[in-house]
């Protein structure tokens, strides 16, 4: 893992290929997690796509930031 980052109530790291995987409390939808807002305890990879509709969109994540509400990726 190459960066890491703690919100309120939950983690999210990116892997050195540049996958995003987070866990904790999933209100809010602060885990990014595409149609789920509960607990995950166990890391998850983050999908990325265009908009709710759309097919999966190719993100190298490069670093993160969460807070009380809130997960934020940079690519």
């Amino acid at each position: 893992m190459v960066d890491i980052a703690c919100g309120g109530n939950h983690t999210v790291v990116v892997s050195e290929i540049g996958d995003a995987y987070s866990w904790g409390e999933g209100r809010y939808g602060a885990l990014g997690i595409v149609n789920t807002e509960t607990d995950q305890f166990r890391p998850q990879k983050v999908i990325f796509q265009e908009n709710a509709n759309c097919h999966v969109k190719a993100v190298k994540v490069t670093q993160v930031s969460a807070g009380l509400k809130h997960t934020a990726f940079l690519d």
